[in-house]
Order: structure tokens, then sequence, then C-alpha cells
């Protein structure tokens, strides 16, 4: 787990959400607009429940109902040369301080199947096509059975700096589209921008900063998406539970 320059991060002192409001509070307007995506068990959308915000996407994602280990969530899956996707509106300005944070399960149906194509995923907040923005993502290369490390991305008008965090990304079984993964990781994903640093945390620790093409200037949105350019489908599955992204008020 290194920064961009190769140094050593530090450990994190606290986590990062209801900056400026105490605890872990949802902020008031005149410290903070806030978003939050809810996964609903059943809901007739299959999407997620958002306060201050309006989701629009593209099919195939499934609701994962809770148990005594588990929280409802939103599963999306890899598709034959195509996506799924989860995106939100355009209303978080990167000049102002930005925390992003997600809960989320990675996870195959079959090891042969999902030993296929090419996958990537990203969870955070981008403008179309990721030209601009902050976001975790893993990979699977083709023909592999294994992911990628989380990866820590930022980008300013098309041009990337990518951060390997050196966590693995350990996926799980989904014996169906909802049911809860099975011996799968819950990992915690947190990052805040602000003063042209991207500083993110996987799990509570400091995991990657980044200080170089950080977004700016443009509005950006909540976006989660998993995807594979080839067929068969890849079995390679994301299961959300929240999305909560804060920004400072001016």
């Amino acid at each position: 787990m290194r920064n961009q320059n190769g140094t050593m991060p530090q450990k994190a002192q606290n986590t990062l959400s209801g900056t400026g409001n105490g605890g872990g509070s949802i902020p008031s307007p005149d410290v903070a607009r806030y978003i939050l995506w809810e996964a609903v068990p059943n809901e007739s959308l299959d999407n997620f429940l958002a306060t201050n915000d309006v989701i629009g996407g593209n099919g195939g994602v499934f609701t994962v109902p809770p148990t005594a280990n588990s929280n409802p969530a939103l599963r999306m899956q890899s598709q034959e040369a195509a996506n799924d996707f989860v995106e939100g509106a355009a209303q978080i300005w990167p000049d102002r301080r930005v925390t992003f944070k997600t809960a989320c399960y990675a996870g195959y149906y079959t090891l042969p199947d999902f030993a296929g194509p090419a996958v990537t995923a990203a969870l955070g907040i981008v403008d179309g096509g990721l030209a601009d923005g902050c976001w975790f993502g893993f990979v699977k290369n083709a023909g592999a059975d294994t992911l990628s490390n989380w990866i820590f991305n930022c980008s300013s008008g098309g041009v990337v700096t990518a951060v390997d965090t050196g966590i693995p990304v350990s996926p799980g079984a989904v014996p169906s589209n909802t049911s809860p993964i099975v011996n799968g990781h819950r990992y915690e994903l947190e990052f805040t921008l602000e003063n042209g640093v991207a500083t993110a945390l996987i799990d509570g620790e400091i995991a990657a900063v980044i200080n170089t093409n950080i977004p700016t200037g443009v509005v950006l949105f909540p976006y989660l998406i998993i995807a594979t350019s080839t067929t068969p489908a890849g079995n390679a599955y994301l299961t959300v539970e929240y999305v909560y992204v804060e920004n400072a008020t001016p």
C-alpha cells in the first residue's frame, strides 16, 4: 500500500464521514450537501432508494435481502459484450471538499465461467466516460480466475493517475442473482478529495494518496459499473450496500 510517490502512507486518524458536523451524522445544508443511495430488498425497480439524487442505469441489477451477517444490497453483473451501471445526477463540485463512501462485495457465479472474459469495475464520482473523476476499481484479465488488487484512480481531462493499493479483491461465491455472497469479504471503501489531494481508505486504513490529475472545474456524479467487452457473460458480480457522497457548501 503505497502513495503515488512510492512512500508508505500513515494510518488514518479517524473516519471521514460527517466531517464538519460531528461523528457520522448527516450534515446540515449549511455545512455540506449529501447524497445517499441505499439498497431496498424486493424493490420493484431493483435499484437503490435515493436521497437528494435521481438515479439512472442499464438493467441487469438485482436486490439481495439482508441476513444475520449482511445488509440489503444491489447486485450488478458483467454482461455479454455490455455492462451494468448505476449513475446519479451531475451535482458534485470537486473543487470543494468531497467525501465518498460505499460498502461492497465482489463475487462470481461459477469459477469455470468466471475464468473466461476480461472484466472491469469502478465505484466513485465521475463525469462521462471516466475522463474526470476519482474512483476505486478492479480488473480481471481474460482467462484468469482471480481479481486484481483494488486500484485507486483520479483523472483530469482524460489523463489518469492509478495507484495499486496492494490490497487484493477477494471474490465470494454467488449461488443465485439474489442470494447472499458466500465467503465474500465486505469492503468499506472511502475517499476524500480536498485541496488537490485525493486520499483513499479501504476498511478504515489509508491505502493510497494521489495529488496529480485531480478533477477540477467539472461537475461529477456518483457512478458504479461492472463491464466486459467479450462473450460469453463474465459471471462476475459487484454487490453494493450503499453509496454516500458529501460535498462541502461554498
